[in-house]
């Protein structure tokens, strides 16, 4: 069985091949189990969804686009939940907070996944000083 920070590390590597480099292929066929469910409503179950979301998604966007900030992360042994700062699309904005959740085989695969996106608002308007993250 996997250990936990290394399904954090495989759960990163998968972003990082797939989303941040432009190589979904290559990250399935290096990160993913035998299955992968999707529970994304934006996106078809199964490897070749992961696939076509990358190809019609981030294939568009510029390559210097600017990629989430990981901030915080919380691994089992079958399950890794990554909590990013994702940049707005206009520079200086608050951007939003963005949860992964990846579900992992015993052979430390990837065979589910969840994400949970939700926009930030100005620092300035909280009710707190916490920060969001």
């Amino acid at each position: 069985m996997p250990r936990p920070e290394e399904n954090i590390a495989t759960a990163i590597a998968f972003l990082q091949t797939g989303l941040d480099q432009r190589r979904p292929e290559e990250a399935i066929e290096r990160y993913v189990g035998d299955e992968y469910i999707q529970h994304n409503p934006n996106v078809a179950s199964g490897k070749q969804g992961f696939i076509d979301m990358v190809h019609e998604v981030f294939d568009p966007m510029p390559e210097d686009a600017p990629s989430p900030t990981l901030k915080k992360t919380i691994a089992t042994e079958d399950h890794a939940w990554l909590l990013w700062h994702s940049p707005d699309r206009e520079p200086g904005g608050p951007g939003g907070a963005l949860v992964e959740i990846f579900r992992f085989d015993g052979n430390g695969k990837i065979v589910e996944h969840w994400d949970v996106h939700a926009p930030l608002k100005p620092a300035a308007e909280y009710k707190h000083a916490n920060g969001a993250f």
